[in-house]
This record gives C-alpha cells, structure tokens and sequence, in this order.
C-alpha cells in the first residue's frame, strides 16, 4: 500500500468519492459526492493535506478496479480514519475494507504512528480493532452579531424538532 503520486492523488480521490456514493452511503445520500459542500472541503483539505505530507490516501485495487478506498490525515503521531468505503457487490467476496484498515494499520506502526484515530460513533466493527476509547467533543463558536444569532436560533430550533420527533 503506497500514497499515489501527488500527479495520481485527484484520481485516486476521483475513484475513492465515487465508489463511496455506490454504495450504501450513497444510497442513504450521506456520501462525498452527494453533499457539494463536503466534496469541495475534502479536496480542498487533501490539497493542503498533500502538500504538508498529512496526506494518506490508501486504495486497494483488483484486477485493475478500486475496490476499498480510505482517506486518512497524519500528524503529530497520530493517524486520524476521514473515509473509509469498500466496493459492496457480491461479486468480491472479500473483506475488502478489513484487509485496506489492516494494511493502513501496519502502515502507521511502520511509520511510528502513536495511535489512530477511528473517528466518531460507537460502530460495533471498531471494537474487532480496538477497545480503548477516547470522548471526541465538537465546539461551535458562534459571534454576537447577527449571522451567529442567526445561526445560533436555526441549531436551537432544529434540535427541537429533533427532540419532538423521537
């Protein structure tokens, strides 16, 4: 498993956003290349990513086709999972994803990687790799101004209509 060459990362970007959106995530609307916004801020991210040598795009191919897909950054010793996607057709009976998070594993052991970050949600399958846990917080600041009350009074109102719809 090697990083692409940086004249290589947007195709292998290419090839990893698409064989997200055909699968689940891309059924359930939550893949890179259904969201613009997220599309634009992961390239844009990998742009610097790369040039800064945080970058870690792993892809294992099959006969020519992309078949798992992770998009991960490194720094200071640790190696933090963004993407991760894995061709879901009957047609490979592997474990595709497994096999590409294993080798990135080893990667970062060889690398002298301190731990990697799985990323948020308890999802059952990262406990086969892990049982250690660390809370993750996200923090919002918003101005007094008006574009943050603004935002402010949208984030109160939806998580209401969250609350009522349990």
């Amino acid at each position: 498993m090697d990083h692409p060459s940086a004249a290589d990362v947007q195709s292998v970007l290419n090839q990893g956003f698409q064989l997200e959106a055909q699968g689940w995530k891309g059924k359930e609307g939550v893949a890179v290349l259904n969201l613009p916004t997220h599309e634009a801020w992961y390239r844009s991210v990998a742009e610097v990513a790369e040039d800064q040598r945080w970058l870690r795009l792993s892809a294992l191919y099959l006969n020519e086709r992309l078949i798992a897909f992770r998009y991960d950054l490194e720094y200071q010793g640790r190696r933090h999972g963004l993407i991760s996607t894995y061709d879901e057709g009957p047609d490979v009976a592997l474990s595709t994803g497994s096999l590409l998070l294993e080798s990135a594993l080893e990667q970062s052991v060889a690398d002298g990687v301190d731990s990697y970050e799985f990323g948020y949600g308890a999802h059952p399958w990262k406990y086969d790799w892990t049982s250690k846990e660390r809370l993750v917080y996200d923090l919002l600041i918003l101005g007094s101004g008006l574009p943050g009350q603004v935002v402010a009074a949208a984030r109160r109102f939806h998580g209401g209509l969250r609350r009522r719809a349990r």
